[in-house]
């Protein structure tokens, strides 16, 4: 929050602070003009006192949060300069605009990709076009409240720096008037007596404030030990209101019989009355003044309570009943600002040298008060956040620099089945990681700590604790603090198990459907084509012996029909290779090599293990259309000449390796897949079939394509 103003609306509205009123300051960047102004006029009927304003443009909306910082930006991702992705990166990557709240609002949907994009360079919730008014105010207002929880979280430690200073402060006191109790032992022993007392009120005070106790019951406390320590008849405590420049009762141990006859009388209820200060009376000047303040005219003190002009007719008969002859008040300060008023009276003088000792106990009151109002506040917040979390189905973890795990959220709880208990403090491996994939996944994990650098979404396997597995979809970010200091690696985890199973599901179809189309192509339309064939090349002969000129035109019908046969011959052998079965992998991948020598002009080599068998016909199927694919890259992207294929068995794995003697494609790093739809495909079967694939630099300066199954992956699945 920035701007200070008053606010004639009830202190409690959304974008207001207890005590001090603030108004929230709202950026849309958005270009579509009429859907903009619909966010502001939504914007200010919810707000009432807000300042919003539009963006149309990418850049615009740069200069504007970095000119006048808002409290939260609502981005859209299509803009006519820059996209949204863009101005997110550039805000996230600028010291000034960095922690500002930022809330997506796209069309396009709620794709996996755009979501994970965005939460990478920082945005912190999406909305949808079109949206709900109402959903609209609960983003608003919780990326308002989530930052003014975290400005009081800074605040924290000052304010409780201060309190121990202050408590030392009071502790150095005590230990003076001991060193004095030589030189007047009877007049020290009485204030050790009140200060021990007043100490051992405050740690009261602050052990109750520390352990969560209610404003009220903290209230009570402070009222009542003042009384007590102090031998005053009685105590209250008022509540500043800046906006409106009134106080509020909250507390007092005024007797319930004196309470009742006042409200019966005056018609006022004493709890929770709220009056305005004037100039120049008594309340007022204590506001102003940074020391306690001393009154022995109680009748026009108590007339400041009320408006009515009857009622203060009446205040000299109550005070009369009351029977005080003195009051004395202390302004209540935190950082500077009047937070209330506490107030004491007797029935008999104070004296001037008792204003210290108020003042003094004021000052440790106010940060008590102050510091319980706001663990309320942030109590709050933090059950908000919670129900939050608690409520989102993907499970979130946080993995310190060292590789400690941090933080784990309920549903990746339920998603391992291991508890919160279980998982908080251990050190990679973690016991839900696959244990075949464990180092290759903790090797991954220390790297990106180390380095920094972290990969796109990754497919991982799991396990739970009862043993059934897991694949999941991990996305990562690093987590900074508030001075942007790395702190950890915030992950997210989906569970698409479910999903990879019916994926597989559809490819054993769809290769079932390849092999259908490939048998109908070579035993029906080829066959078909043949006969047609056999049956012209009779028709030629019979002209030929005729010698009818018709003989020739019938010769180029069978040469045709020949070269059809051979297409159709070759298309069925693309679709669907040699029959797979487990005992065929060598013939499989032999028939890539010959593919790749009559069809693509390459010389390839071939060399296969002896003795390899793959028992899954679905994952010999996916090797084969990947080693495919990487052959029709090099003969078409690489320039390459030559091509070696192998397939190698090791203990239970099984390689397949594709590669040439071309130039480097640059799309194809280790990191990733830039371009490329081949690769992409290539990427999607490996996944399907729980393989790895990598793409690196060959020993020749080309590419190597390798995919490593390892043996019965597929078969726990």
């Amino acid at each position: 929050m920035h701007q200070k103003q008053e606010c004639p609306v009830c202190v409690d509205r959304p974008g207001c602070i207890k005590y001090n009123c603030m108004m929230p300051r709202i950026l849309v960047i958005e270009d579509d003009a009429d859907f903009a102004d619909s966010i502001k006029g939504l914007l200010e009927s919810f707000l009432r006192g807000g300042e919003i304003s539009i963006a149309t443009t990418g850049t615009d909306g740069l200069d504007a949060a970095r000119t006048l910082p808002p409290d939260v930006i609502l981005l859209d991702l299509g803009l006519p300069d820059i996209d949204g992705f863009e101005v997110l990166r550039r805000l996230n990557s600028d010291e000034g605009t960095r922690l500002i709240p930022v809330v997506m609002l796209t069309g396009i949907g709620m794709d996996t990709t755009i979501k994970v994009k965005a939460l990478e360079l920082g945005a912190e919730a999406f909305l949808n076009k079109p949206f709900e008014p109402g959903e609209l105010a609960a983003q608003v207002n919780a990326m308002l409240r989530i930052k003014e929880a975290e400005d009081r979280l800074r605040h924290e430690n000052l304010r409780l720096k201060a309190l121990n200073e202050q408590l030392g402060h009071e502790v150095d006191q005590r230990v003076k008037a001991e060193d004095e109790l030589k030189m007047n032992r009877e007049e020290l022993e009485s204030i050790v007596t009140e200060r021990t007392a007043e100490l051992n009120l405050l740690q009261e005070i602050n052990t109750a404030v520390n352990t969560g106790s209610p404003l009220d019951e903290v209230l009570k406390m402070i009222t009542e030990g003042v009384k007590r320590i102090f031998d005053y008849d009685v105590c209250d405590i008022y509540r500043y209101h800046p906006d409106t420049n009134e106080l509020e009762m909250m507390a007092y141990t005024m007797d319930y019989r004196s309470i009742e006859w006042i409200q019966n009388l005056t018609g006022i209820r004493m709890m929770g009355h709220r009056f305005r200060m004037e100039e120049g009376f008594f309340f007022d000047r204590v506001l102003k003044s940074p020391h306690a303040l001393i009154t022995y005219d109680m009748v026009n003190g108590f007339k400041e309570f009320v408006s009515n002009r009857y009622i203060k007719s009446l205040s000299s008969l109550i005070v009369r009943y009351l029977g005080y002859k003195s009051a004395m008040r202390s302004r209540l300060m935190v950082e500077g600002q009047v937070i209330g008023i506490i107030g004491v009276a007797r029935r008999e003088d104070i004296y001037e040298e008792e204003a210290e000792s108020l003042g003094r106990f004021a000052s440790q009151v106010a940060i008590a008060i102050h510091k319980t109002q706001t663990e309320a506040a942030l109590k709050r917040e933090y059950a908000f956040r919670w129900a939050i979390e608690d409520s989102v189905t993907s499970g979130i973890t946080v993995v310190g620099m060292d590789g400690t795990m941090m933080y784990v959220n309920p549903a990746i709880c339920r998603m391992v089945g291991f508890g919160q208990d279980e998982l908080m403090g251990l050190k990679p491996p973690f016991p839900y990681w696959s244990p075949e994939e464990a180092d290759r996944t903790k090797d991954l994990l220390l790297g990106v700590l180390e380095n920094g650098n972290i990969p796109d979404s990754l497919e991982l396997k799991y396990r739970r604790k009862d043993g059934k597995p897991l694949d999941v979809l991990h996305n990562s970010t690093f987590l900074k603090d508030e001075r942007g200091k790395t702190i950890g690696l915030l992950s997210s985890i989906v569970d698409i198990t479910e999903r990879k199973y019916l994926e597989k599901q559809v490819l054993v179809a769809s290769e079932e459907e390849r092999q259908r189309i490939g048998r109908d192509l070579h035993d029906g339309v080829g066959q078909y084509l043949t006969g047609t064939a056999f049956m012209a090349k009779a028709l030629e002969d019979k002209l030929r012996k005729r010698s009818l000129s018709e003989a020739d035109d019938m010769s180029i019908v069978v040469s045709n029909l020949n070269e059809a046969i051979d297409k159709v011959r070759r298309l069925a052998r693309g679709v669907t290779p040699v029959q797979i079965s487990s005992d065929a992998c060598c013939v499989l991948f032999r028939e890539i090599a010959e593919y790749g020598e009559d069809v693509l002009g390459l010389s390839c080599s071939f060399h296969c293990d002896e003795g390899i068998t793959l028992n899954d016909k679905t994952v010999l199927g996916q090797m084969y259309m990947i080693s495919r694919e990487a052959l029709i890259n090099a003969a078409k992207h690489s320039g390459a000449s030559e091509v070696s294929i192998s397939l190698r068995g090791s203990g239970d794995s099984v390689c397949m390796s594709v590669e040439d003697n071309g130039s480097a494609n640059v799309d194809m790093v280790p990191d990733g897949f830039q371009g490329g739809m081949g690769l992409s495909i290539m990427r999607y079967r490996a996944g399907m079939i729980g393989a790895t694939l990598e793409i690196v630099r060959g020993q020749n300066g080309g590419t190597m394509v390798s995919c490593t199954y390892r043996r019965g992956d597929s078969e726990k699945r």
